[in-house]
């Protein structure tokens, strides 16, 4: 990493998004966090849950870092041939390669993007896919294995001592103000807390796991699932094609779609050109964008502004 690649880093993660997912990791990490005991087990246990943190961390610093990629501005395709396939970009006043999508928040033209992260405080794309999975997956599990943590100590600090010891558990509740003060009934009240943070925390980024696991099985982005919804609706109401749908080009296999992501880099994907079905053209994709563009200019309503909108 150069130094203007740390200037870079230190400048996005000065943002509310990515603020508010250190904060959270911070608190869900240090809230299953408990000094292990002396023996083997606790101490390999105590060994594994330590990894997550930096494992998590790393790659959210990577996603940000890599970024989804850019097509330079002004970009066009080898052969000029090939332009009439692509669509043109007026703010980077260049083509737009295959599976490339303008961001207006990012403000360029994103390689295979799939989504403004607003944790990323940038876009999910072509470079930094990865590491965006990589990132949730450390997040889930690493947030799974601090809540088994948190319902083994709350087992072991209020169920035993309430059944060896219910009287003075209970006086040291009510003196305590029931968690206002120190020692373990302090701990049982706090790790609660940060039980019903982390349960939330694994639904709701696990939920988004799941979602970008059915994205790099499928191969297709939540853009591009929109363009093929699109793409159907075409063929069926305005070709009065019924019951044919669209030949999503870039769906090779669970597996081939699996390591495309995750694999070694291959020539054949460098962001701008991908490997498409052998019964599918290399823009397939990029003709429908175009035809349904088309039908949508079609299909306007020219409407006369009276006056100032802001």
């Amino acid at each position: 990493m150069t130094l203007k690649d740390g200037l870079e880093l230190v400048k996005r993660l000065m943002r509310f998004g990515p603020l508010m997912a250190m904060a959270t990791i911070g608190i869900v990490w240090c809230g299953g966090y408990f000094p292990p005991s002396k023996s083997l087990k606790n101490q390999l246990n105590f060994f594994f849950y330590f990894c997550w943190l930096p494992f998590t961390v790393s790659n959210y610093f990577k996603a940000i870092l890599y970024g989804p990629g850019y097509a330079p501005k002004g970009w066009k395709p080898k052969y000029e041939e090939d332009e009439q396939f692509l669509q043109y970009c007026k703010v980077c006043e260049g083509f737009k390669p295959p599976r490339a999508h303008h961001c207006r928040k990012c403000k360029r033209c994103c390689l295979k993007m799939d989504h403004h992260c607003i944790w990323l405080s940038q876009c999910v794309g072509y470079r930094n896919q990865a590491s965006f999975m990589y990132f949730l997956f450390g997040a889930v599990f690493g947030a799974l294995h601090g809540t088994v943590h948190i319902i083994f100590f709350s087992y072991q600090q209020l169920w035993v001592r309430l059944t060896l010891q219910p009287k003075l558990v209970l006086g040291v509740m009510i003196s305590s103000g029931f968690g206002i003060g120190t020692g373990p009934v302090l701990k049982i009240f706090n790790s609660q807390i940060i039980f019903r943070a982390s349960t939330d925390f694994i639904i709701a980024v696990g939920i988004l796991l799941y979602s970008q696991l059915q994205i790099v099985l499928t191969n297709m982005t939540g853009i591009e699932s929109w363009i093929v919804e699109k793409a159907n609706w075409r063929l069926n109401e305005v070709l009065e094609k019924k019951n044919e749908e669209f030949n999503y080009p870039y769906d090779l296999g669970k597996s081939a779609n699996f390591w495309q992501v995750f694999g070694r880099p291959d020539e054949k994907v460098n962001g701008f050109d991908f490997p498409v079905k052998e019964d599918c053209h290399k823009y397939s994709l990029t003709i429908e964008q175009l035809l349904q563009k088309k039908i949508k200019e079609e299909r306007s309503v020219p409407f006369k502004c009276v006056k100032p909108y802001r």
